[in-house]
């Protein structure tokens, strides 16, 4: 819990003076477009100096700047961490079956053949031939990309719905104030019931 509040104290130090970082949810109902283009918009117009994007936005990117920009992983916690990690988009984590399909071996197996299958046919055309050639602008880029994409994680209390974490960071977020100790101990209780559960679930698996 320690090297949590830890992080949140770096990177709330770095994106806490609105005079220099700004936050999509800021601009919320102030503009007339979509909210959620406004850290864009600032880098495409060479208004700021970094933006976080994902790696399927490189197209526009490369689109309308009219300058060279380059990719960057998010930088590691301090020098002891074995490598640079980045959370996978919360969209992209987990295929869904429904609980009333009465097959689930079958679908189960369909959707581990799809996933292998686009391996060499989606992934390759993405990765390989959109993000690192056609819109990345030099071969650094293509190396940073390769390390982003080799320390992707994914978080188990989004793919398993452990509905209490995530409302934990985007408050803290929000309010750029890092409250987590007390945050977490009031859920904690939840959490773990919660992660007990699941826990039985999976041992009750054929």
């Amino acid at each position: 819990q320690e090297k949590v509040v830890n992080a949140l104290d770096k990177i709330l130090a770095l994106t806490s003076d609105k005079s220099v970082t700004t936050f999509c949810n800021d601009w919320e109902g102030k503009v007339s477009f979509s909210h959620w283009s406004v850290s864009g918009n600032l880098f495409k117009s060479g208004h700021s100096l970094f933006a976080a994007a994902f790696p399927s936005s490189l197209g526009g990117y490369s689109e309308a700047c009219e300058f060279e920009y380059g990719v960057l992983p998010y930088p590691k916690y301090d020098e002891t961490q074995d490598t640079y990690y980045s959370m996978a988009n919360s969209y992209c984590m987990l295929f869904g079956i429904p609980s009333s399909c009465k097959d689930t071996s079958c679908a189960g197996f369909m959707l581990e053949a799809i996933s292998h299958a686009s391996t060499d046919t989606t992934l390759k055309a993405f990765y390989d031939i959109s993000c690192k050639t056609k819109y990345s602008s030099n071969s650094e880029s293509a190396r940073m990309l390769d390390l982003i994409f080799d320390g992707v994680l994914y978080e188990p209390a989004l793919v398993f719905g452990l509905s209490d974490v995530v409302p934990l960071y985007i408050n803290i977020g929000r309010s750029r104030s890092n409250n987590f100790a007390s945050a977490y101990a009031a859920v904690e209780t939840k959490l773990n019931t919660q992660i007990d559960n699941m826990v039985e679930k999976y041992k009750n698996l054929p």
